[in-house]
This record gives C-alpha cells, sequence and structure tokens, in this order.
C-alpha cells in the first residue's frame, strides 16, 4: 500500500483527471465542510490554502477507491492501520504524502524562472476549463464536502502543469551519455516447467514422489539438441512437441551488472561463459524448487534492448537529479504547517467521492499540460519493458498453477 501512495503521490492529476471529474456519492456519516481557504502550509513565504490540498487528496481518494473497487469489488481501506506499530491509517498517511507533494510543486514552480519555464495563455485557457468543469459538474453540497474553490483547481492545475515543464530543463543537467558498456543487456530464450510430483506405487506397494515435470523438462532438453540448428530453432514448437501447453519466453540481464535482471540467477550464472546461440546442456531447477527451466544464450549484446537500457538509464538519472534538486531546496526552504487545520482534512471509507464517469472535454486537453514527474517514470518503464523482460513471473505463476492443479487431480 505504501508503495501504491507514493505512485499516486508522483502520477498527481494528470492521469485521474482523464477518469472524469470529482462527485460526492453520499457519505455514510453526515457531511463535513472543509474550510478550503486555511491556510495550512507556508513554503518560503507563499501560503497554501487547504482546498488545493483537499482537492488532490480527493482525487487520489477517488482514483484508489475506484482502481481496488474494480479489483477486489470493495475498498474499504482508508480506514486501515498504515503499518501494525503506526496509529496512522491508510487515509491518513495519503493526506500527509498529497501535502509534502503540494509542498514539493510550489517550490519547482518558485524556481520555475530560473529554468525558464512558464505557463502559455493556451495552458492557463486549459486549466480555467478544468476548474469551471468541476464548478458545474459538482453541487455546492458536494463542493463543500471536498473545500476547493475554483481558485484552488486553478492553483494546483498551475503547479502541477509547471512541474511537468520543468522535469526538461532539469534532465538537461545530467550527462546525457550512456555508454554501450554500461547498457549492455544479454539475452536469452528458456521454457519454464513447472514441477509435477505425483504418488505411484513401486513393486512393493509403497507409495513414492514422482516428478513428471522434471521428465518433461529433459525431454524438452533433448529435443532441443536434436534440432539440425538449435540456435535458430524455434524454441516454443520444440517446448509444445512434449507439452502443447509449453511456450518459451525471452528475458535479458545487463552484461555488467548480472543482478540487474528479472531473471533468475541460476538461468544467468548457467549462460556465463557460453557462446551466442549455445544452449544450456542441462535442466535447471528454479531457486524456488518449483520448477525447472530449458534455456538458450540467444545473443550476448542484444541491441534493441541495450538501446532501450540506454533509455532507462538516462531515465533514472534524470529522475534521480529531479529528487535530489527536490530535497535540496527542501532543506534550504523554510515551510510551516498548520497541523491543526490539516487534520479537518478526513480521507475516510466512511467519507467517500467518485469518479464521474463521463470526463469533460477540457479535462482531457488539461490532463495533457498537467502529465507531472509521471513522464519520467513512464519512460523508464516503457524502456526497462523492453530491456527486461518480466515474462518469467506470469509465465512461473501460470506454470506452478497448473501443476499444482495438475498434483491435485492425480492424487
Amino acid at each position: 500500500m505504501n508503495t501504491i501512495l507514493k505512485k499516486l503521490s508522483a502520477v498527481g492529476l494528470s492521469a485521474v483527471l482523464t477518469a472524469g471529474m470529482l462527485a460526492g456519492c453520499g457519505a455514510k456519516d453526515a457531511p463535513v465542510k472543509i474550510d478550503g481557504s486555511k491556510v495550512v502550509t507556508t513554503v518560503n513565504d507563499e501560503e497554501v490554502q487547504l482546498g488545493v490540498v483537499s482537492f488532490y487528496a480527493k482525487y487520489q481518494q477517488a482514483y484508489l477507491f475506484q482502481m481496488y473497487s474494480s479489483y477486489f469489488g470493495t475498498a474499504e481501506i482508508f480506514d486501515t492501520p498504515a503499518t501494525s506499530s503506526s496509529d496512522q491509517t491508510y487515509g491518513e498517511q495519503m493526506r500527509d504524502s498529497v501535502l509534502e507533494n503540494v509542498e514539493d510543486l510550489v517550490l519547482l514552480s518558485q524556481h520555475a524562472e530560473e529554468y525558464g519555464v512558464s505557463l502559455t495563455e493556451e495552458e492557463l485557457k486549459k486549466i480555467d476549463g478544468v476548474a469551471q468543469a468541476y464548478i458545474d459538474e459538482n453541487s455546492e453540497e458536494v463542493r463543500e464536502e471536498i473545500g476547493a474553490s475554483f481558485d484552488n483547481v486553478v492553483t494546483l492545475l498551475k503547479l502541477q502543469t509547471v512541474q511537468s515543464k520543468m522535469y526538461e530543463p532539469l534532465g538537461e543537467e545530467v550527462d546525457q551519455n550512456v555508454s554501450d558498456e554500461e547498457a549492455q543487456q544479454s539475452t536469452v530464450s528458456y521454457v519454464v516447467i513447472p514441477q509435477e510430483t505425483v504418488a505411484t506405487e513401486s513393486s512393493e506397494s509403497e507409495t513414492e514422489a514422482k516428478d513428471e515435470g522434471l521428465e518433461k523438462a529433459e525431454k524438452v532438453l533433448a529435443a532441443l539438441k536434436k534440432e539440425k540448428d538449435p540456435k535458430t530453432a524455434d524454441l516454443t514448437t520444440v517446448a509444445q512437441s512434449v507439452d502443447p501447453t509449453f511456450t518459451a519466453t525471452t528475458g535479458q540481464f545487463s552484461a555488467n551488472d548480472t543482478t540487474d535482471t528479472v531473471l533468475d540467477a541460476c538461468i544467468v550464472e548457467a549462460v556465463s561463459g557460453l557462446k551466442e546461440g549455445e544452449v544450456v546442456d542441462k535442466v535447471l531447477e528454479n531457486e524456488a524448487g518449483t520448477g525447472y527451466y530449458v534455456v538458450r544464450f540467444d545473443k550476448k549484446s542484444d541491441k534493441e534492448a541495450t538501446e532501450a537500457k540506454k533509455e532507462s538509464i538516462l531515465n533514472t538519472r534524470k529522475s534521480d537529479h529531479y529528487k535530489e534538486l527536490l530535497e535540496k531546496w527542501r532543506k534550504e526552504a523554510t515551510i510551516s504547517r498548520d497541523e491543526e487545520v490539516l487534520k479537518t482534512l478526513v480521507i475516510s471509507d466512511r467519507k467517500p467521492v467518485v469518479l464521474t464517469q463521463d470526463p469533460v472535454e477540457s479535462t482531457a486537453s488539461a490532463a495533457e499540460t498537467a502529465s507531472t514527474a509521471q513522464t519520467a517514470e513512464s519512460s523508464e518503464s516503457k524502456a526497462e519493458s523492453k530491456a527486461e523482460s518480466k515474462a518469467e513471473s506470469k509465465a512461473e505463476s501460470k506454470a506452478e498453477s497448473k501443476a499444482e492443479s495438475k498434483t491435485e487431480s492425480k492424487k
């Protein structure tokens, strides 16, 4: 949950706004009006009203509520203790996280001129459109519960739009060069074969355990070795000659740091020293002891994956620099919070808000300009998905599930 809250804090309103406008959905307790005009924090003499923080927090609450409801059919989460050793709830944790994020937005805005960042007339017009849509789409009662005025919404969207525009010039301050050696990615192909332990009777009428999964893995390996050219053989076709449910997948690891991978360590270790196209000459058992691998070392230097890794490394540098600057500016700043005012902002399961299903056109437009540091995280994620295959965990999960069901049926 902590990770989710951090991600939401980074994403901000950019993704959430495309889902629609905020709306109350009938609080279980009596509605509580929030005085959004009160100052909740002051950053270097710049006052921030509670309505700004409340609007941001309520959007995150609504988004998380929607996400959990779609996955689990319920979203009773905000009143749950954040940790076993803390009295703070997830709702309070979210509220505090949002406040900190808003303070960071203000700091970025205060340094925007140094980087030549300002808002255009078109951006300001779009932001006003979103704020007006919020007013038009929600009743006065709902807006009193959220505690955000037109000006509060405008303030937040201005801050987030500045943040999105700050990321590029901040990123230019880092070293843009990533060497082939630093980013080099090696690629392997492999088949995951689950354990299939079944009970059999020996000649003495005693029960023994037999692992049919290992036998299948050995058959797949033998079939691969018999191919006319194992280097170019379709590994999925070979695997399915043994079991039609088997499929092959690929994965990468960094050549200069073999721990930089999602692959099982035994795979990386097994291909060490092999030439391109060579097959690992034995069946490997995964570290969890739940299945086996048949592995082929495809490429020592995968050009496409290496280029993707370069992008990932560069985005990580930019993201780290962004965080370091914010930390530096925060240490240099004078920040004063009003904790009593902050406590009046309640994020609770008993005071829900939802996202409407029909987004306003101007909302989506503003969301494009109001993208946040998420831009870097999104780019980094895309690059890493090319450089590092995440199919292994899915394949293992599917294979293990299959093994468990077969084991139960044979019992």
